[in-house]
């Protein structure tokens, strides 16, 4: 192996490791302080709420509401909020035919941009909308895979 690839190699697990480290402090923040115990209980009512919307929506209204949602959004928890919401809605809604084709895998969305096309196809090229677009690939990812 020469130098490039060693130094690419090891930059990599870096920042693998780095990203492991942040996600256990968040789960620590959230667990185990009372600022995180309040912010956990807000995330968990926005996706019980996100549960009961999409018991009287289909897949598509999901996503409809969540990027409306998104473009209200003035702070990160409420940008992670939506994607619980979302995530509540999609559990609990009505199959929309053909949801999931074209969907990349969890793992082939590692080599696309999928999210970002869909936004931009809907005109909205916003973070928020990106993100409801990662909660479809989670969940069909994981549908997938049952």
């Amino acid at each position: 192996m020469n130098k490039t690839v060693k130094i690419v190699l090891i930059a990599a697990m870096v920042l693998v490791l780095l990203g492991i480290g942040l996600f256990a402090g968040f789960v620590i923040f959230l667990k185990f302080t009372q600022p995180g115990r309040t912010m956990d209980q807000r995330l968990t009512a926005i996706e019980n709420e996100g549960t009961e919307f999409g018991k009287t929506t289909d897949q598509q209204g999901c996503i409809k509401e969540g990027v409306a949602r998104g473009k209200k959004i003035t702070d990160i928890t409420s940008q992670v909020g939506n994607r619980d919401f979302v995530k509540g809605c999609l559990r609990s809604s009505q199959t929309s035919p053909g949801f999931c084709d074209n969907v990349p895998s969890i793992m082939g969305k590692m080599f696309t941009d999928w999210e970002a096309q869909q936004c931009e196809k809907i005109r909205s090229p916003t973070v928020a909308c990106q993100d409801v677009m990662k909660e479809v690939i989670l969940y069909c990812g994981l549908k997938r895979d049952k």
